[in-house]
């Protein structure tokens, strides 16, 4: 390894002008518009479950979910319930305000094998986020 050898009045120099550039904000020569802050959008997380429900000769299923940043609740924000058949593409099929937990519900019942997934669209302050797709085939009667 070569070590480079600087005397004392260079080092003293260069300080010295490290020390005049940063005091007369030569280094801050940035257009006013790159002052504006920017601030990022924080990331979010959406969960998805399903629980069958059964009450009298009525059966469905509830698909539930929860919309966090940073394993904290979002209140307030919409999301939606896309589903799915066969090959086709997902469609928006019903939408929900978050509650005080971030937790939305939607109760469904699928004619035939059907596809969910849950989506929340961003906004200013948070990212967007998809969950996974849950597989919800017909009940069957007995």
């Amino acid at each position: 390894m070569r070590t480079i050898r600087a005397s004392l009045l260079t080092r003293v120099g260069a300080a010295a002008a490290i020390a005049a550039i940063g005091g007369t904000g030569v280094m801050a020569a940035a257009p006013a518009s790159a002052a504006a802050v920017h601030h990022r959008r924080m990331p979010t997380m959406l969960t998805i479950r399903n629980r069958y429900i059964a009450f009298h000769h009525h059966h469905a299923d509830l698909i539930t979910g929860v919309l966090r940043s940073h394993r904290r609740p979002l209140p307030g924000e919409t999301v939606y319930l896309e589903s799915r058949t066969g090959g086709r593409r997902f469609a928006v099929v019903a939408s929900q305000v978050t509650g005080a937990h971030g937790q939305v519900s939607f109760p469904v019942a699928p004619k035939v094998r059907t596809q969910y997934e849950l989506l929340f669209k961003g906004d200013a302050a948070y990212r967007p986020s998809r969950s996974v797709v849950v597989t919800l085939r017909p009940v069957r009667r007995k």
